[in-house]
Parts: C-alpha cells; sequence; structure tokens
C-alpha cells in the first residue's frame, strides 16, 4: 500500500496531492456511509459455527441490501459532498466509488471462517493476495488514466476479486431463498453495541480528515492523509492487527479468565517496546525518507509525519485489550 503510494506520487508529479485527496475523500464517504449502516453481523458470526450456519443466509441478505442503500445514499448525497469539498471534479470519483459497496454486499459471510478457526496464516494470504491484486491494478489504471481515478478502478477489482474468492474457497454458499425475516431481530439485539460503539470509533478516527478536507481543499487532504499513512503504517496498523487477531482468540478462552490477563499483559509489553524501537529512528529519519520517497515537493509533510507518529505510538500503547475485549 505504501509502495502503491509512493509510486502514485511520483506519477502523477504536482497533481499528486490533489488527486490523492480527492481518492481519499472518495473513501471517506464510503468508509462514513457504511459505519453508519453497519450491522456488525460479522462480529457476531465469528463467536461460533453453529451461529455462522444458523445466520448464514440472513445475514448474506442483510449483506446485500445494506449495499444497495450505501451506494443509493452515496448518489444521493454527490451534489452536496461536491459542494462541501468545492471540488467539481470529485463527482466522477464518487460515481465510481458508489460502485464499490454494492460489490461488497455480495461477499459471502463465511469468509471469517479463517478468523473464527484461528487460521490466520490462510487469513493473511487471502488478505495481502487482495490487496496486491487492488494495489496492481490501481498502478496501472492510474499510469493509463494519468490520475488518482485508476486507484478507485483498482479498489472495484479488488472487491469483485473478494467476492468472487468469497464462494470459491468457503462453503457453504449462502442463499436469499433461506433468508429469514425472523432471525434479524436477534442478530440487530446482539450487534446494537457493536454499532454505536463503531460509530464513535469512526468519528475519533477520521473526523480530522473531514475538517482537513473542508479547509485546507483536495491537495491539503493529500498531504495530510499521506502524512498519515506513513506514520500509520508504524503504529496504527500495528495495534488494529493485534486487535483483529485477539478478539477470536479472546472468543474461545472467554472463560479462562487467568490465561486472558497473562495473553493482555505480554501483548501490552510487546507493543511497548515495538513503539520505543521505532519511534526514534522514524522521528530522525522522517525527513530524508519523505525526499527520497517523494521528492523536495512533499518535504510540508514532515513536521505532520512526527506528530502522527508520536500520536499513533501512543494511541495504540494506552489501547489495552480489555478496553477493547471487555470480558464483561
Amino acid at each position: 500500500s505504501l509502495l502503491r503510494l509512493i509510486i502514485v506520487a511520483r506519477l502523477l508529479g504536482n497533481q499528486a496531492p490533489e488527486q490523492l485527496g480527492m481518492f481519499g475523500i472518495a473513501l471517506l464517504i464510503i468508509a462514513i456511509t457504511e459505519v453508519f449502516t453497519q450491522t456488525g453481523i460479522n462480529i457476531i458470526l465469528i463467536k461460533s459455527s453453529d451461529k455462522l450456519k444458523k445466520y448464514l443466509d440472513t445475514a448474506w441478505g442483510i449483506s446485500i441490501v445494506r449495499g444497495f442503500i450505501i451506494s443509493g445514499l452515496i448518489w444521493l448525497l454527490i451534489p452536496w459532498i461536491v459542494n462541501f469539498y468545492r471540488a467539481p471534479g470529485l463527482q466522477v470519483y464518487l460515481h465510481w466509488a458508489a460502485i464499490i459497496p454494492i460489490l461488497r454486499g455480495f461477499i459471502n459471510p463465511g469468509i471469517i471462517s479463517y478468523q473464527q478457526n484461528l487460521q490466520f496464516g490462510r487469513e493473511s494470504l487471502l488478505r495481502t493476495s487482495l490487496q496486491l491484486i487492488d494495489g496492481l491494478a490501481g498502478l496501472i489504471f492510474a499510469w493509463i488514466l494519468g490520475n488518482a481515478l485508476g486507484l478507485i478502478w483498482g479498489v472495484i477489482l479488488g472487491v469483485l476479486t473478494e467476492v468472487i474468492l468469497s464462494f470459491y474457497l468457503f462453503k457453504p454458499w449462502p442463499s436469499l431463498t433461506r433468508f429469514k425475516f425472523s432471525l434479524i431481530w436477534p442478530l440487530f439485539k446482539e450487534t446494537k453495541f457493536v454499532i454505536v460503539n463503531g460509530m464513535v470509533v469512526y468519528l475519533n478516527e477520521n473526523l480530522d480528515d473531514i475538517l482537513v478536507g473542508r479547509f485546507l481543499g483536495t491537495a491539503g487532504l493529500g498531504y495530510y492523509q499521506t502524512a498519515y499513512k506513513l506514520a500509520s503504517a508504524a503504529t496504527i496498523e500495528v495495534g488494529s492487527t493485534v486487535r483483529d487477531t485477539l478478539y477470536p482468540i479472546y472468543a474461545k478462552i472467554i472463560d479462562k479468565q487467568n490465561s486472558f490477563k497473562k495473553l493482555e499483559s505480554q501483548v501490552q509489553w510487546r507493543q511497548i517496546i515495538f513503539y520505543a524501537i521505532i519511534l526514534g529512528p522514524g522521528l530522525l529519519l522522517a525527513k530524508p525518507f519523505i525526499e527520497l520517497a517523494f521528492g523536495q515537493s512533499w518535504l510540508i509533510i514532515t513536521p505532520v509525519l512526527q506528530i502522527l507518529l508520536i500520536s499513533g505510538a501512543l494511541r495504540r500503547v494506552m489501547v489495552w485489550p480489555t478496553t477493547i475485549l471487555d470480558p464483561k
């Protein structure tokens, strides 16, 4: 992902910050509509194989309907979004981006089987393969089109591939003919707190992007998001990986409190040591790295990157696993 960012920044030259800013806004809009219409169903399905079998068809049906709703909301909001960010060129990005939620809706919910069964090697291989397809396709399309719209096309191809693989690799297949309306309320009853938490977390992590894009324009957002991605690769992404790995493990040992407390302590100390090792070199080498990778025109993001490195490290060190996975 970082390599793609560097290549695109070099490829698009002076237009890169503005182009990347519009790409970022398009993904931001998709994310915010997904978060505020999320169901949290996958969290429930991970708990046990019985729940996956019981809710598979209904969860898939809800996911498909949700995808079309999200796409429809984006299309309705396009004029307002373009006016809010004062970026007429953003319209075509949003038109293409609206396809993504529809495609995601058709992903087989059974794809969470790897996490459920703690098969993280296979999960990692699947996600890495999808990211490579997304990244390489995005680079090729960006080179052909001469703008960051190609990155949206890459995302679309990546999601389409995920839909195909979710049915090729995972069985049983869901069917809309087995959809049960009676299971909708039990699903939402279990996930209501997950939904609220997701909204709060999203606003906490993305409100800055919304405001930066509004007040500094698409180019300013492009600079800011680039610095953020560089910092998050070394800090926030690591914390998120640990969190996503801990949840299914926690689901397996929920009755073993002592084991979980020991695991919690080990993970926390490893995070502290890791961030201590990377933070010093990261702060010292930020400027030469940016100049080497992106060019002198991008040096403006150096102080932003340094601040975000510190912020990201502190955020992950301060978030203990029990604050995410409270046994109660």
